[in-house]
């Protein structure tokens, strides 16, 4: 139980790096496109811009929106991290924490929730602008997700089973990776 609770930190750790990690490299890939100087304010090559990226974040002056519920306004963002990492341990193919058999559905309904963050975001600010740019984001997303889950679906079907590890083993036959 201990071990696992200890992959389990570090596959979290891991996981949060790689993200700041994958966004430094977009941000110096955009600046090679644009022929400009890339992140590079911080140490060597840049390696601690990430951190000091989420420090610069972190200590930025907050807004007073007067008319928004402040409390549940910040307690959505943490909601959406916390589905997002959820959905990255159901879908650890690696570790295999969250292994069951119907990890597909479980992944679906996360995947689902996601949408109800961005409208309660929208709500709980108050403001008209806010509204309107819920609707949008929630419409797109709806879309964009309808057209990944049967994607998934169809990959599933070919495995002939909802555990998401078949997939993998799939993906690895199909794309001759050893």
């Amino acid at each position: 139980m201990l071990i696992s609770l200890l992959f389990l930190l570090l596959f979290l750790v891991f996981l949060l790096l790689s993200i700041a990690y994958l966004t430094l490299f977009e941000r110096h890939l955009l600046s090679i496109i644009q022929i400009r100087l890339g992140p590079n304010k911080s140490f060597f090559i840049a390696l601690t811009q990430p951190l000091v990226d989420g420090l610069k974040l972190l200590s930025k002056t907050r807004m007073n929106l007067k008319s928004s519920i402040m409390s549940l306004y910040l307690l959505i963002p943490v909601l959406r991290f916390v589905i997002m990492i959820l959905e990255w341990m159901v879908l650890s193919f690696h570790f295999s924490f969250l292994t069951m058999k119907l990890a597909f559905m479980i992944f679906a309904f996360l995947v689902g929730r996601m949408v109800y963050t961005i409208i309660l975001s929208g709500i709980f600010s108050k403001n008209k602008y806010s509204m309107l740019g819920r609707v949008r984001s929630a419409s797109q997303v709806i879309s964009y997700e309808v057209g990944f889950i049967i994607y998934l679906f169809a990959l599933l079907s070919l495995e002939s089973s909802l555990i998401l590890e078949g997939v993998t083993s799939l993906l690895k036959m199909l794309l001759f990776i050893p």
